[in-house]
């Protein structure tokens, strides 16, 4: 909470400063809440039916297995077994590889749109220094004002993202 009101601060600072370099960042806050929102509920969706399927599917031939253990001692079906609990360990695991596939990828795409934003409002103040809208000192002042924001916002997303576990 701290670092989402910081960031908030932050956003309105700018627009006190120069109204562009408010909109450019709140725009970025804006993509990287979209990109969080949808991502987190198809990520939520996937951790739901990997613990489904490894609550009810996986858990369930595995007790069958051992109460028929000596069934299939007898019955001489041990590699049958094996195979079939690899089998479902496997589809287990590409379930984990997408859910860390799919966090890789909005982890990915906020950190692109936190940097483009900041790489946005760097060119903007750079453009304003040279039209002498802004002093260099005070350019200065905002550049270090917006590499708070990065970092800031940089720890909100990893919170917003990993708390899924």
């Amino acid at each position: 909470l701290p670092d989402l009101i910081i960031s908030i601060m932050i956003v309105g600072y700018m627009f006190v400063q120069h109204a562009t370099l408010g909109w450019i960042l709140l725009a970025g806050c804006v993509v990287c809440a979209i990109i969080q929102y949808f991502g987190n509920a198809e990520l939520f969706k996937l951790i739901m039916d990997r613990e489904a399927f490894f609550n009810t599917t996986l858990s369930e031939n595995i007790r069958d297995s051992l109460d028929n253990l000596m069934n299939v001692f007898l019955n001489n079906t041990v590699d049958h077994e094996i195979e079939k609990n690899a089998s479902l360990e496997n589809k287990s695991r590409e379930k984990l590889q997408r859910i860390m596939s799919l966090q890789g990828m909005i982890s990915f795409m906020t950190d692109f749109t936190i940097v483009a934003t900041f790489a946005l409002c760097l060119i903007f103040l750079y453009y304003l220094i040279s039209i002498k809208d802004v002093n260099v000192t005070h350019g200065i002042v905002l550049v270090m004002i917006l590499g708070q924001f990065l970092n800031y916002f940089v720890y909100l997303k990893d919170i917003l993202l990993y708390k899924q576990k």
